[in-house]
């Protein structure tokens, strides 16, 4: 069952204060990391926020509401789509942001199957099926915007945890796709792709992998760095830096921003780059 907090968190004084009140949006894998920031930035500028998480939890910003759900699996992302048409009812913003993996420290040839398909449900699968299921409304209304996060490794993939950065492209492919075919329609597909951020799943995935090559975190680190093309990690999203890129994402791909689609975005350490032109247009309105 949904839960709402009722903690204030706007900040007095903040320039996008409340700015997307009357949006509706669903954020899976909203309640650690990325997506926790996410649907934090989306509450305090006044949209009314679903998350889905497979586990509860507690102190939810303003504005946001929780659902059980493991969107790796159909029944998950039914789940999560009829709770988002209970409590929001019409959904004007999808968020894909669930996803992840566990390294695998002998890489690829070590990989078996079932770390390969867990890989692909959770990354890939888990916004085509949610997608499927917002979609009809959103045409039907002729606005809304769908936000892919993959990630920098779609394009940088290290051996450890290739079946995770083939899961991303494969992701980012098709939110491509995506794009062309609902530009028509007047709906906005775009692709944002942070590079590695220190949230508590990468510290996790860190712990494990220097365990498994006896050496220390740091060490760790410094080597995945190194397969991704030398990028540098991003701090957490509770930073200011982070925090301004979150901002600046916001008000590129959702209601009332910029009329383009399909852009993939790549937000990898200390920069943010637009990485694609756009593939086409559509109406700026609040969805």
């Amino acid at each position: 069952m949904a839960t709402v907090s009722r903690n204030e968190t706007a900040v007095t004084g903040d320039p996008y204060a409340r700015d997307l009140a009357g949006t509706r949006a669903v954020v899976t894998g909203g309640t650690r990391g990325i997506g926790a920031a996410i649907a934090g930035t989306l509450g305090r500028r006044g949209a009314e926020v679903l998350i889905s998480a497979r586990n509860q939890a507690a102190d939810l910003p303003e504005g946001v509401r929780l659902v059980v759900a493991d969107a790796a699996t159909p029944e998950g992302a039914e789940r999560v789509a009829a709770e988002a048409h209970k409590v929001l009812g019409e959904v004007g913003v999808l968020v894909n942001n669930a996803g992840g993996s566990t390294p695998v420290p002998g890489g690829i040839s070590s990989m078996a199957d079932e770390q390969w398909q867990a890989a692909i449900a959770a990354n890939l699968l888990s916004a085509v099926r949610l997608d499927r299921l917002l979609i009809p409304g959103m045409r039907a209304r002729r606005r809304g915007a769908i936000v892919h996060i993959s990630s920098s490794s779609a394009r940088q993939p290290a051996g450890q945890i290739a079946h995770y950065a083939a899961a991303k492209a494969a992701l980012t492919n098709n939110a491509k796709a995506l794009a062309l075919e609902l530009a028509p329609d007047a709906l906005r597909v775009n692709t944002v792709s942070p590079g590695m951020t220190m949230t508590s799943a990468v510290q996790d995935a860190l712990g494990m992998m220097a365990k498994a090559q006896g050496v220390d975190v740091e060490i760790a680190k410094q080597a995945l760095i190194g397969q991704m093309g030398g990028i540098p990690l991003a701090g957490p999203a509770t930073q200011p830096r982070s925090r301004s890129l979150l901002r600046s994402w916001c008000r590129t791909a959702l209601p009332g921003s910029l009329e383009v689609t399909s852009p993939s975005t790549a937000v990898c350490g200390r920069r943010s780059e637009l990485m694609a032109t756009v593939a086409g247009r559509a109406t700026a309105r609040p969805a």
